[in-house]
């Protein structure tokens, strides 16, 4: 089969759920197949248990032979808007500063990979990194199975990669959730200007009114910008006609489309 054609899984690894779609490829991608699955004693701060579950469904029959695009759960990454630096003369350098600077924020990255968004806007590149150790584990399963990982992506550029052209040009947030876990960032004309994540508990009507204040931060009260809100169905609170502020974003049919949207609607969609 040439590699041009070879299916795609599109895998969601989190703490406490995996979710999985195999992609057909061709003219018009179609799921062939899909698989969710929850983690025993999941956990932030320990990614060997889904380590073990993501073995387990990838020795099933049929899940094998592919190009896998991983998208890995919030809190195991870290974020952070790079502002401009005179002086650097190659990625490299940019990288290196990148770091740097996540170092101070969040202690020793020396073990994390770290990447720069392409996009050079004038507050600054957004940095994101995730641990090696756990991208070392994800590619060896990945390749023990006779597939392959071709990308590995942040949940909430993911998610922003989706919804990117159904934001507004103004200002605005953008909100990812999941289970156990939020991150927002404030999009502006000329790109990230913040970026935050946090761990969530299961109120959701408290974490509600969090998300609410993210759109004041900026704004202030009388300017309140638009938050908009990427998270499963089974996550999201009903709003009322009042609240104008918070807008729910909804995916719809993703036959034909590509293997991130696919896994996107499928993630939206499992409990």
């Amino acid at each position: 089969m040439s590699p041009l054609w070879r299916d795609e899984i599109g895998l969601l690894i989190t703490p406490r759920r995996l979710v999985f779609a195999r992609i057909a490829r061709g003219i018009r991608p179609r799921r062939v197949a899909e698989a969710r699955a929850s983690v025993d004693g999941g956990h932030f701060s320990n990614w060997e248990p889904a380590l073990a579950v993501l073995r387990e469904q990838l020795a099933r029959p049929g899940w094998s032979g592919a190009n896998v695009r991983i998208v890995v759960a919030d809190p195991w990454v870290r974020y952070m808007i790079v502002p401009p630096e005179q002086g650097l003369e190659n990625e490299a350098e940019r990288v290196a500063h990148a770091r740097h600077l996540l170092s101070q924020a969040f202690g020793d990255m020396s073990e994390w990979t770290l990447t720069l968004s392409d996009e050079f806007p004038a507050q600054g590149r957004v940095a994101s990194a995730i641990p090696t150790a756990l991208l070392s584990g994800l590619t060896q399963e990945v390749a023990a199975s006779g597939s392959r990982v071709i990308s590995a992506q942040p949940r909430l550029i993911a998610a922003f990669n989706q919804a990117a052209m159904r934001l507004p040009t103004a200002a605005c947030w953008f909100v990812a959730v999941d289970d156990g876990s939020l991150a927002a960032a404030h999009v502006t004309p000329l790109g990230w200007d913040r970026v935050h994540t946090i761990r969530i508990g299961t109120d959701w009507n408290a974490e509600l009114k969090r998300l609410r204040l993210f759109g004041r931060i900026v704004g202030g009260q009388d300017n309140e910008e638009k938050v908009f809100v990427d998270a499963p169905v089974w996550l999201r609170a009903p709003t009322s006609a009042e609240d104008d502020s918070l807008v729910w974003l909804e995916e719809g049919d993703p036959s034909g489309r590509s293997t991130a949207a696919q896994l996107a609607w499928l993630q939206a969609h499992t409990v």
